[in-house]
């Protein structure tokens, strides 16, 4: 077996032409008992790929900016964005592990007036029982557009 060192590689990649296929991330090379059960493996070469996690943070500003459009374009479509994602940092704001997380990060920050903050994610609670989350998906970003019997083949997201 192959474990890669970094992420130009696969995590793992077997020696074996017959098992070139890994059904649902398992190492064929070790007993089953010592695989996980419940993992998942994906094969992405840059960017989210195939596995979306929900999280929609944006640039920093002093990093990442790009100067394909001025700042004020940029916050318009961030702000769209965020919206057809239903772009949350509030989802976990009750939850003990978190503010225990945020609370020791921020202590190793140094005090420049940087904070750690809460991850934007792409979810809702649950309105009928607020201990469930909605993550988001295509059916959720895209709405009615996903509902079965629509006859449109025009995706626009109005600004």
């Amino acid at each position: 077996m192959f474990f890669g060192p970094g992420p130009t590689q696969n995590v793992f990649e077997s020696r074996h032409a017959a098992q070139a296929f890994v059904s649902g991330g398992q190492n064929p090379d070790q007993k089953v008992e010592d695989n996980l059960p419940a993992t998942a493996a994906t094969r992405v070469i840059g960017g989210m790929g195939t596995h979306w996690t929900c999280c929609t943070p944006g640039h920093c500003p002093d990093i990442e900016l790009s100067t394909l459009f001025n700042t004020h374009e940029w916050k318009k479509l961030y702000g769209r964005a965020e919206s057809l994602f239903g772009t949350t940092s509030s989802a976990f704001s009750r939850s003990i592990r978190q503010g225990l997380l945020m609370h020791v990060l921020n202590k190793g920050v140094p005090k420049d007036g940087r904070r750690i903050k809460p991850m934007p994610l792409s979810c809702k609670r649950s309105e009928t029982n607020d201990e469930y989350v909605h993550w988001g998906c295509t059916a959720t970003i895209l709405g009615d557009l996903a509902k079965s019997g629509h006859t449109s083949h025009v995706f626009r997201a109005p600004f």
